[in-house]
């Protein structure tokens, strides 16, 4: 438990470090097993997690040890995303600047893809945060892919281990960022059908 709890402290302080988050926006969570789940509290600052920020909570986001700080108020969205998906044992939500930029400029990010590890990033409709509606937003994509970005809210990343969520995430958000100075500049076509399909062949969406 200690190693995930560090591992975890590490995560968010490299995520507040890169710009990724702000404030205390933004949760981190891991599978400790089938019944388990570490998840930071609400109000944490992902830049200065302590131990006494990580709360332990059972498959219904219930605190299984007793504490006077709450689990994250995203609680529903990550372990519902545990429920769909038995194979992932990380979530990371932040309010990454350019991914919220990206959702609220109507750009079909799926056809305006290029040669990144990223692949394409689903955008969900506008999602209310601290309740259900996030996850009632994402979870179409959930089986299928491995990110998407709430509209208007923030990015979620999910994978097997911490450092693979994380890498998603930040693979999700240098798109963005691409995508959003590329339109700065001028409007950007988008690229054809046929290379989207082999894109998606190649990444093994299709």
């Amino acid at each position: 438990m200690n190693s995930v709890a560090q591992e975890i402290i590490q995560i968010g302080k490299l995520i507040y470090d890169k710009g990724y988050n702000a404030g205390k926006d933004g949760n981190i969570s891991v599978r400790l097993d089938k019944d388990h789940i570490m998840i930071t509290a609400s109000g944490a600052l992902l830049g200065f997690l302590t131990n006494d920020d990580l709360i332990i909570v059972n498959n219904n986001g219930d605190p299984v040890d007793e504490t006077t700080k709450k689990p994250s108020s995203e609680i529903i969205l990550h372990t519902e995303i545990y429920k769909e998906r038995s194979d992932i044992n990380a979530v990371i939500h932040a309010h990454a600047p350019y991914s919220i930029a990206l959702s609220m400029l109507d750009i079909d990010t799926e056809h305006h893809l290029y040669s990144t590890a990223a692949g394409p990033i689903p955008i969900t409709e506008t999602a209310l945060p601290s309740c259900s509606d996030s996850w009632n937003k994402i979870q179409p994509f959930v089986k299928k892919r491995s990110k998407a970005i709430l509209k208007r809210h923030g990015l979620v990343a999910w994978g097997k281990d911490l450092m693979t969520a994380f890498v998603k995430l930040e693979e999700t958000e240098h798109f963005a960022k691409s995508l959003v100075h590329a339109f700065a500049v001028k409007h950007i076509e988008p690229i054809s059908q046929e290379i989207q399909d082999k894109l998606f062949i190649t990444w093994g969406i299709k």
